[in-house]
């Protein structure tokens, strides 16, 4: 009869909640063993324990007081002469830069003008703020700008170290000057691109030179072709002459 009944108390449920029971307890166990564990570990290592306070065995002496003044002094003045260098040292870098007789310029790997000197604003006609305010490509002549943007790329991917090159920009009235521009990159401490340094030299005068000396070149031979004249050039050192089409 006991076990019927027990059958019977266990069919209705009971057995469901003798199984939860025994999952809790086996739950608790598992808990217990963990703490107990870290407690262990704890007490080996005086993790429980609060630190001892740091407590001098004696009172400094005077003359180990007088040692670290004296030590602190130093410490000062060397950093007093070492910002004193530097300031000089940025302000002769920033004379320099002033002073180029070249245009020199602090561009970001997109482009845009970060810093640049008065030259540089001689040359291209627009202010320190206008140029600021823009990039290289908007005041490059389009005809340039692709290989201006090549040879950038070869640098940003350090297939070369620098470039120069000759090319066309717009001044602020509008106006195309001819200037040798030659480009170098700066990399951060990580190697990643920083900024570029372009200098940007005025050629704008013997380019135009050598584009009347060209078309007087070009007016001569169309005239002597006119009137049937011809010319010669004798080179004394070598005795080379040179005849025009003309002669023949």
């Amino acid at each position: 009869l006991l076990g019927q009944a027990l059958t019977i108390l266990l069919s209705n449920g009971i057995k469901t909640f003798l199984v939860a029971v025994f999952m809790l307890l086996l739950i608790y166990h598992q808990m217990t063993r963990h703490l107990l564990t870290i407690g262990r570990f704890a007490r080996q290592f005086d993790l429980l324990e609060p630190p001892p306070p740091l407590v001098l065995d004696r009172a400094p002496r005077e003359d180990e007081l007088r040692s670290t003044v004296m030590a602190l002094n130093h410490m000062h003045a060397r950093l007093k002469d070492s910002m004193r260098k530097l300031a000089v040292s940025d302000e002769r870098f920033r004379s320099a830069f002033e002073q180029m007789a070249v245009g020199i310029a602090h561009v970001s790997p997109e482009g845009r003008f970060l810093r640049n000197n008065q030259k540089l604003c001689d040359i291209v006609g627009y202010t320190r703020a206008e140029l600021l305010a823009r990039s290289f490509q908007e005041i490059t002549h389009p005809d340039d700008l692709d290989a201006d943007l090549a040879q950038a790329r070869r640098v940003l991917t350090d297939q070369i170290q620098t470039y120069s090159m000759e090319k066309r920009c717009f001044r602020s009235d509008g106006r195309i000057v001819w200037v040798n521009v030659t480009v170098s990159l700066v990399r951060k401490a990580d190697g990643k691109a920083d900024y570029f340094i372009a200098v940007v030299e005025d050629i704008d005068a013997r380019r135009r030179a050598e584009s009347r000396s060209r078309r007087s070149e070009t007016l001569l031979a169309e005239a002597q072709r006119m009137a049937h004249l011809g010319s010669f050039e004798w080179d004394a050192a070598s005795g080379e002459l040179q005849w025009s089409e003309e002669l023949y």
